[in-house]
């Protein structure tokens, strides 16, 4: 099993290496060390780490909460907050981020491991729940004045049409506002796009080469 890849945020040099043994010594991976706010995002992007642990108090124009808000707008990754305020300003501020953890320094190897431990099992139980949710619920597709409700199994492949997806299904075609990712955050995962303009329902797919999937006699 892979082990759990993690950044570390914070802008003391010798409380980073600390943090950065400790999390070896538990057989985690720090993929890499950001001292600051510009350094975190660019990691973010380079490293794609599974977890962050981020100091709220970074020598920058924006702190840890900042970033924070970043990580969930465009990372959706756990992360915990590693810090020593405690004050009850700061921890307003952080709750607002809904942070998978709150780590108050100083902390110990176990306190450490604990945080981290819990943090990825919420992850992956919300994530469990919410595919559990997007294979029972209901898809409902506008057409004209009314909404229409489609077997999501009877759906074949997907196409999207600028601002528009077209769905195929076993017994029809059908046009629908709204782009093909926001249609494939409805549907289970045995639905993939194998394209820029395609997604397919895997349980549908008869063959497939480097060139195309094929469902039914279709290409």
């Amino acid at each position: 099993m892979a082990k759990l890849r993690i950044l570390v945020v914070e802008d003391e040099v010798i409380i980073a290496e600390d943090l950065k043994n400790k999390l070896q010594s538990l057989d985690y991976e720090v993929c890499a060390l950001a001292y600051n706010y510009e350094d975190a995002l660019l990691q973010l992007k380079k490293t794609k780490p599974d977890l962050a642990l981020i100091d709220i108090q970074l020598s920058d124009l924006k702190d840890g909460i900042d970033l924070a808000c970043i990580i969930k707008e465009e990372h959706r990754i756990p992360f915990l907050y590693v810090t020593s305020n405690a004050d009850s300003h700061t921890i307003d501020r952080a709750k607002n981020t809904q942070p998978n953890g709150y780590i108050v320094k100083p902390f110990n190897k176990r306190e450490l491991y604990a945080a981290i431990e819990i943090a990825i099992n919420k992850k992956s139980n919300t994530s469990q729940q919410k595919q559990k949710e997007r294979e029972d619920s209901p898809l409902f597709i506008k057409e004209s004045h009314r909404y229409t409700q489609i077997d999501k199994e009877a759906i074949k492949w997907l196409k999207a049409e600028a601002n528009y997806t077209k769905i195929q299904t076993q017994q029809s075609q059908h046009l629908v506002r709204g782009k093909l990712k926001a249609i494939l955050e409805q549907l289970p995962t045995n639905f993939i796009r194998i394209h820029k303009s395609y997604a397919v329902n895997l349980r549908q797919v008869k063959a497939a080469q480097h060139a195309y999937v094929q469902i039914d006699e279709e290409k």
